[in-house]
């Protein structure tokens, strides 16, 4: 949050280590190899663990991590962040959890389709008893930026937007300012046509003291930009057509599909079959030449007796589709299960920061009941109500899981990481998966 405060002309380049539910190798504005990425992620946790949480290293030596992950991360990634906590904070044990099946006991469920609304991507997959189903996830490459980014060029094209000078590609400021209107003021449902007439206002610093205030008044598209959730071909057009011609040349350079790209703030990023498998290409360069960790051969084998996801395999990207009918796919890919998907449709549970929209819930269930095959005994959509804000749902979750798993089978210890990793066969026998948990082990040789 210090971050977004900056002062337009402050003296920093702002690198965001994670961007699109990945590991952001492509850096911002300045080139980045996997290490220094990673070397960022240590230097942040670091910080908000001494300076927030005020958790020396000695006293860390004392307490274990739980360690939430998004479901997109591959095992090199993994790897590296049990790694940061375990060696270089000094955490004396560490369990691994998928943002999903933290969502789902974040929500009170055992069974749930979790659909998380990121800021640069959204993912969709059913969770059964702690184990994701892998026939069920969907990536979708967009997310609350996107419509922040929409929402401005649908302004812009009414004439409603009166500062001018907005650029969320180069300024901080910018982008915060059009999270907030998106958080604050746009409407689904039967609450849209209120908002209609809703004005918005906002402030804009700019260099020592001088601010300005503007006003706003969203019109139809306080209603009509959060519809791209169901159809992201209009945050396509939106964000495009705001993305620099010197950005847009690149990407088509690079023959590498997108809805958006990795821009100056690092605030969106293309996602597709060929970027989601970056990380997971053995000693492919980076930007500087550097080139990224290649897994062991012993490690890639354990990794695939534990079902750890493959980022190109598991993962159906490419086709960009509306979030009701990415969610109605997930939950049909349970071929043979009819009682199983009924329950599923019965138990939809949110996540993300992107999914705090109001009225979402009761669009979205309407929209995915009006989906489903008529060949299919479901008849009743339901969407978990929170008691939370939708971003905590999966700390929520994470804390439950540290609580439920009294035997600690699946802890990773850190004399046992330190001491050459954890292995197949070792003498102490871990849990693999624990069904508590669903854990994402990654057996590494360090």
């Amino acid at each position: 949050e210090e971050v977004l405060r900056l002062a337009p002309d402050a003296p920093y380049k702002v690198h965001w280590p994670v961007v699109g539910g990945r590991l952001n190798l492509q850096g911002s504005g300045v080139a980045h190899c996997a290490r220094q990425t990673t070397d960022d992620l240590e230097n942040i946790w670091t910080w908000a663990l001494e300076h927030k949480l005020q958790l020396t290293r000695k006293e860390r030596a004392q307490l274990s991590a739980v360690l939430v992950l998004p479901d997109t991360f591959c095992a090199w990634e993994i790897k590296e962040a049990t790694d940061i906590l375990l060696r270089k904070l000094g955490f004396s044990s560490v369990v691994v959890h998928q943002e999903s099946v933290a969502s789902l006991f974040g929500s009170g469920a055992s069974v749930s389709c979790v659909v998380n609304i990121g800021a640069q991507s959204t993912t969709v997959c059913c969770v059964e008893e702690g184990q994701v189903l892998p026939r069920s996830r969907i990536l979708l490459p967009f997310g609350g930026v996107h419509l922040s980014e929409t929402l401005l060029w649908a302004l812009q094209h009414t004439n409603m937007w009166q500062y001018g000078a907005c650029s969320p590609h180069k300024s901080l400021h910018d982008a915060h300012i059009l999270d907030s209107l998106r958080e604050e003021h746009l409407v689904l449902g039967e609450e849209a046509a209120q908002g209609m007439l809703e004005t918005a206002q906002f402030v804009v610093h700019g260099s020592k003291t001088d601010s300005r205030q503007y006003s706003v008044k969203l019109g139809n598209a306080g209603r009509i930009v959060p519809m791209g959730l169901f159809h992201p071909l209009m945050l396509q057009t939106a964000v495009r057509s705001l993305t620099p011609p010197e950005e847009e040349e690149s990407a088509e350079e690079a023959g590498v599909p997108k809805l958006a790209r990795v821009d100056t703030t690092g605030s969106l990023h293309s996602l597709s079959s060929a970027n989601l498998a970056t990380a997971q290409t053995p000693t492919q360069p980076a930007p500087n030449g550097t080139p990224i960790p290649e897994p062991s051969r012993q490690a890639a084998i354990a990794g695939a007796q534990v079902g750890l996801p493959s980022a190109e395999d598991e993962w159906r990207v490419g086709e960009i589709t509306g979030l009701d009918q990415a969610v109605v796919k997930s939950i049909l890919s349970c071929v043979g299960r009819p009682d199983l998907k009924r329950r599923l449709f019965s138990n939809i549970a949110l996540a993300g920061g992107g999914a705090n929209l109001k009225g979402l819930i009761e669009i979205l269930e309407e929209r995915v009941l009006m989906s489903i095959p008529a060949d299919e005994e479901a008849d009743t959509v339901e969407v978990i109500k929170a008691k939370v804000d939708f971003s905590h749902v999966p700390w929520h979750g994470a804390v439950l899981l540290g609580v439920l798993d009294f035997a600690r089978d699946a802890w990773v210890q850190q004399e046992d990481w330190l001491d050459g990793g954890v292995k197949v066969g070792d003498s102490r026998k871990y849990s693999i998966p624990c069904n508590v948990s669903s854990q994402l082990f990654w057996f590494s040789t360090v």
